[in-house]
């Protein structure tokens, strides 16, 4: 029990890493991803040379940001456009699964503020991004709609990856820990599904991480 509690906390970290924050000002569209801030309507960020999304259409996470708290309606709204919800994000932002096309397809709909991809930049932390080290101990979180066996298959066989453990978390979500060599963690946060790569251990907000499950933030 007391090392899956452990294991759930590292999670509630990666989490807040790809934008779990405590609700801003009203009106306020800042998302908080990877280290990164900005309104994408705005600006959006520009990205390490490398850590952008492949030019592909195959299915892999996307962003959709609204311009209001979710109506009813709106799960619905994007699995018919052939995307699926799999984590809220703030400020009125869902990460989902499907096609780029599928998602570009959003833009213009009623209450759709802007769509863009889930870059692998946001899905690593900055500090583990540009890491040398031969062998990092890091705990990878994958959508389980993604084909976690075929996910944790290309990362032990294409990138020397080791597979220390894994585990489900929530009903959409699968954690898998790694002995994995800094230089493959961008190939490794590019592959369709990856939701999230982090140092194992690393201290947890575990109070603030609380805070934003029992809001449904996370």
């Amino acid at each position: 029990m007391k090392q899956t509690m452990k294991f759930l906390s590292l999670v509630a970290t990666m989490m807040l890493l790809i934008g779990a924050t405590l609700a801003g000002q009203p009106d306020d569209f800042t998302l908080r991803i990877g280290g990164f801030a900005f309104d994408p309507v705005v600006s959006e960020p520009e990205l390490p040379e490398g850590w952008t999304v492949p030019t592909s259409d195959l299915p892999d996470l996307h962003l959709v940001q609204f311009d209001q708290a979710t109506a009813a309606g709106t799960m619905e709204m994007l699995r018919a456009a052939g995307l699926e919800p799999v984590q809220y994000i703030h400020p009125y932002t869902y990460i989902v699964w499907g096609r780029g096309s599928e998602r570009i397809g959003l833009n213009g709909r009623q209450t759709v503020r802007w769509t863009g991809d889930f870059a692998p930049a946001f899905r690593v932390q900055p500090g583990l991004r540009s890491s040398t080290q031969s062998e990092l101990q890091v705990d990878v979180l994958i959508y389980r709609g993604s084909g976690v066996d075929q996910v944790l298959d290309i990362i032990s066989s294409s990138h020397g990856g080791t597979l220390t453990g894994r585990m489900p978390f929530q009903d959409k979500l699968e954690i898998a820990g790694f002995t994995l060599a800094g230089d493959q963690l961008r190939a490794v946060a590019s592959l369709p599904g990856v939701y999230s790569v982090q140092r194992r251990n690393q201290p947890a907000a575990r109070a603030e991480a609380a805070a934003q499950i029992s809001a449904g933030n996370l």
